[in-house]
């Protein structure tokens, strides 16, 4: 499932059927302790992991399996590079919570990206204004340039075209990020540097969280909507005519 947690996504194992058909079923996911600064491996247990929007009240509440032992405050990284770099982690046993040096962690070779193309019936708008960003420079007006489509979708830009905001698709949310991230972007990366925490179109009211002193916060992000004019159905007669 596509499940964000403290700002930064899950990563899930496929699910696994238990030996017992009277047990429920397994499954083991990776997500980000904000509040200790490391990744941990916890354990599903149940049905319910396939639904979009799973609470994040009960993905606190599952049990821990590992987490990762060592600290590293200087690594800001948000987008998984820090999951992977080599560390150690304690993994719990029958025996108890033991070291596991031999840990090795690698990114999966992402799946072909379809080249999609916006569906032209769907009105976009073609500026907005963001406010409410801590990190003044977010905070500009985004003028729509659909001649520059990642990830499925037009992408906006700021007035000095230094920002970005883009669709993840593989998120299905809306991110801001920095022009030079735009090559990754294309091959299906989500870096960003804001990024929205509701499923539904950056025009809309939702929650905003900001990449700020290496960690993520909520902003109160406030957006002014200019819609492009709507087109007249039909020409009005001309006077004088036969």
């Amino acid at each position: 499932p596509e499940v964000v947690l403290h700002g930064r996504r899950t990563y899930w194992s496929a699910p696994a059927a238990a030996a017992d058909d009277a047990l429920p079923p397994v499954r083991r996911f990776l997500c980000w302790q904000a509040s200790l600064g490391r990744w941990t491996l916890c354990e599903w247990v149940g049905h319910g992991s396939d639904q979009i929007g799973l609470d994040a009240e009960l993905l606190e509440r599952c049990v821990w399996r590992a987490f990762q032992l060592d600290d590293r405050p200087n690594s800001v990284s948000w987008t998984g590079a820090r999951l992977v770099e080599p560390g150690v982690w304690v993994e719990q046993t029958s025996s108890g919570w033991v070291r596991a040096d031999a840990v090795r962690l690698a990114p999966a070779a992402p799946q072909p990206m379809v080249a999609l193309r916006p569906n032209p019936n769907e009105q976009q708008p073609l500026e907005i204004d963001f406010t409410g960003f801590r990190r003044l420079e977010l905070n500009s007006r985004y003028k729509q340039r659909s001649e520059i489509v990642v990830q499925g979708k037009p992408s906006f830009w700021d007035l000095s075209c230094a920002f970005f905001i883009y669709w993840q698709s593989g998120m299905r949310r809306w991110a801001i990020c920095g022009k030079s991230e735009l090559e990754s972007v294309r091959k299906g990366q989500c870096p960003g540097c804001a990024c929205q925490l509701d499923p539904v179109h950056f025009a809309a009211p939702c929650r905003w969280v900001e990449f700020t002193e290496g960690t993520w916060i909520s902003v109160p992000v406030e957006v002014t909507v200019h819609m492009p004019p709507e087109s007249a159905e039909g020409e009005a007669p001309q006077e004088g005519g036969t």
